[in-house]
């Protein structure tokens, strides 16, 4: 009776095999009605493979896990989406995992040899931090699963892993394990998912319902047209236990990018990052009386910001994380109207502790965020250094004020810059002087001006007087270039610039057609003879650059014709005046 053992033992497994086999298809309209609908058209033993529909099902428990397998697709269940990897390795990997109130359904691909695989299925309850017992399979189990139908004599597909007994509405850490060997080797994948089961009602929450990525402009309730931002934040109450939800936001510019990374823990409601970017600005002036303008603004070089969301868990060494899809959103320009301060008019006025630079400007708006600073450079003292003062608008009634130096020429600058709804910088500059003591003018003028009358010898025994100013840079100012603009003068039809820097710091001016057209009985003048009809003014303003930028005066005019007397028979005088100017002034704009 116990002659031939091994025969004896065989025979016991097929018996076994067909008996659980049996017992399988016997219960098989329950199990397969909770996973996979109907079980209908099952296939019984005999039948040809032509006489029963396309899907066979096999279901084998061994404690928590239920093994089924398929040779088709098999109905559609609500499940977490997983793109299926690639199959070109001798193990299996996961394809899809179902999800349930109480259970799971792990579905992955059957590769390789079926001798020496073994499955690993781990699940941690995020909720809890705690490790449920492991689930391995190798040996029978696995051949039942992956061998050929015995019934139909063909290949199956996939497998199929149910886990049982899990909690409702409850975060998993998945870790799927896989080994086989093949021809000596070892072939080994792990894979790690976050997973979630349903409720009762098998209403799904995914991994995006708990958060939202969004860009937009408006912080704590107050829009921008300049600043962009990306928020990450949670939507409701529930929050990943043990878990962040990891956000890479990347701005694509013209030719380069970069990439950004927010971090939202589970006890933060959201997180904010700013995304800076040079802007293009197009003011437009809808108002020239009221100085109203809109600014179009547009990023310069930078047009569209994309993120990648990966909501993530943390148990021990173990991560697990569900990706959502990348989003990209094209950054387009926006639009702000605003009125912009003016300025009325400067002037330097005497008080008896010194004089000061006054600032007149108007503004359309009752309140403003920005600042107004003045400063001035000393061009003869100092050291070079300018003063400077910086106010703010919002508590000014528009006048701002510098202290300055008695006897001094200053290059002074008026900065404004308006802060909301947008940045708006303006700089103006100019050329002040102040005065002594005794005079409201400088003692040492950037142009110094001397009036006097030539002598031309005509003959031997004949002189002839002319009258003549030059025009000069003043000394104190030897290492500065200046230049010096001279309005259209008596026979002259176009203004001109004269440079006085290096060796040429001065120019003489011949006044004898303007003092003459103006005062014939001048001892200088022909009486016998003519002159074209000419003005006596000479008008003329000078300018400093300072580092790119100019500083101009005002616009001075002298009569020609009070610097000569009537009746003066020789040149007993010399005559200088002081001529720097202030109110013409130059604009320019960032």
């Amino acid at each position: 009776m116990l002659k031939r053992p091994p025969e004896v033992l065989r025979a016991a497994a097929v018996a076994f095999l067909l008996l659980l086999l049996d017992a399988v298809r016997s219960q098989l309209d329950g199990s397969a009605s909770l996973y996979n609908g109907s079980a209908e058209g099952l296939p019984r033993p005999g039948r040809l493979p032509d006489e029963f529909p396309s899907t066979a099902h096999k279901n084998v428990t061994n404690g928590l896990l239920t093994t089924s397998v398929g040779m088709e697709a098999i109905p559609k269940i609500r499940r977490s989406a997983y793109g299926a990897p690639s199959t070109r390795t001798n193990v299996d990997k996961i394809q899809d995992v179902e999800l349930g109130p109480t259970s799971i359904v792990i579905t992955t691909t059957k590769q390789g040899p079926v001798e020496s695989l073994k499955i690993r299925i781990e699940l941690i309850d995020l909720h809890d931090n705690r490790t449920l017992p492991p689930i391995d399979l190798f040996g029978l189990f696995l051949v039942v699963a992956r061998g050929l139908d015995p019934f139909l004599s063909v290949s199956l597909k996939f497998c199929r892993y149910t886990v049982p007994f899990l909690k409702p509405e409850r975060w998993y850490g998945l870790m799927f394990t896989s080994e086989n060997e093949v021809n000596g080797q070892v072939n080994v994948h792990k894979e790690n998912r976050l997973v979630r089961t349903t409720s009762r009602q098998q209403n799904i929450t995914t991994a995006e319902d708990l958060y939202e990525v969004l860009m937009h402009r408006n912080l704590d309730g107050e829009e921008s047209a300049e600043r962009l931002y990306v928020t990450s934040k949670w939507k409701g109450e529930e929050r990943l236990p043990l878990g962040e939800l990891h956000t890479n936001v990347k701005v694509h510019c013209e030719s380069s990018s970069t990439t950004e990374r927010m971090v939202l823990h589970h006890d933060e409601d959201s997180v904010t990052i700013e995304i800076s970017m040079d802007l293009l600005y197009d003011i437009e002036e809808l108002n020239d009386t009221l100085h109203q303008v809109v600014a179009h603004i547009t990023p310069l070089r930078c047009h569209e910001i994309c993120w990648q969301s990966s909501l993530m868990a943390t148990s021990g060494l173990e991560n697990f994380e569900e990706d959502a899809p990348r989003e990209c959103h094209r950054v387009d320009g926006t639009n702000s109207t605003t009125f912009l301060r003016h300025m009325k008019e400067y002037t330097v006025k005497r008080h008896n502790d010194g004089y000061e630079l006054v600032v007149e400007t108007e503004l359309q708006e009752k309140n403003e965020e920005g600042f107004v600073t003045l400063s001035a450079m000393n061009l003869g003292g100092d050291d070079g250094k300018p003063r400077s003062k910086t106010f703010s608008t919002k508590a000014s009634n528009g006048t701002f004020r510098l202290p300055l130096l008695e006897d001094s020429i200053y290059a002074a600058q008026y900065q404004y810059t308006k802060m909301k709804p947008f940045h708006y910088t303006t700089r103006e500059h100019f050329l002040v002087e102040t005065g002594t003591v005794n005079s409201s003018r400088s003692s040492n003028p950037l142009i110094e001006a001397h009036f006097e009358l030539d002598n031309h010898t005509v003959g031997e025994d004949e002189t002839l007087h002319v009258p003549t100013v030059i025009l000069a840079r003043g000394a104190p100012y030897s290492d500065r270039e200046v230049q010096l603009h001279m309005r259209p003068f008596c026979e002259e039809a176009n203004s001109s610039t004269w440079d006085f820097g290096g060796n040429q710091t001065s120019r003489k001016i011949d006044l004898t057609v303007a003092v003459c057209s103006s005062n014939p009985q001048a001892s200088f003048c022909n009486q016998t003879g003519s002159y074209p009809e000419c003005s006596p003014m000479l008008c003329y303003s000078t300018s400093i650059a300072i580092e790119g930028a100019d500083y101009p005066s005002t616009v001075r005019c002298v009569n020609v014709t009070e610097q000569f007397p009537s009746g003066s028979p020789e040149p007993s005088y010399l005559r200088t005046s002081a001529l720097l100017l202030t109110v013409f002034y130059h604009f320019c704009s960032y």
